[in-house]
């Protein structure tokens, strides 16, 4: 959902950049997916069938979030190099 948000706000935000692709219908089709996942991520947790389910798979994914910034915390300094 994040990366095709980051399509229609960068394509706003940068209207001169390149674009390697085009989307067709823009920005109705992205708007939609979002709307679709969006509401498909809801009936999950609405859901009491797959609520333990969906409630593991994120705690799983957001006790990744730690790791990513720990193991890229020196990633945005650039050393000079001899």
């Amino acid at each position: 959902i994040l990366t095709i948000l980051a399509v229609v706000v960068l394509r706003y935000t940068q209207p001169d950049a390149e674009r390697p692709y085009k989307v067709w219908a823009y920005p109705l089709t992205p708007l939609i997916f979002v709307a679709v996942i969006g509401g498909y991520m809801v009936s999950l947790l609405m859901s009491e069938q797959f609520l333990f389910n969906t409630l593991i798979g994120l705690t799983i994914v957001a006790t990744g979030i730690p790791f990513y910034f720990y193991w890229n915390k020196n990633n945005g300094t650039t050393e000079e190099a001899e």
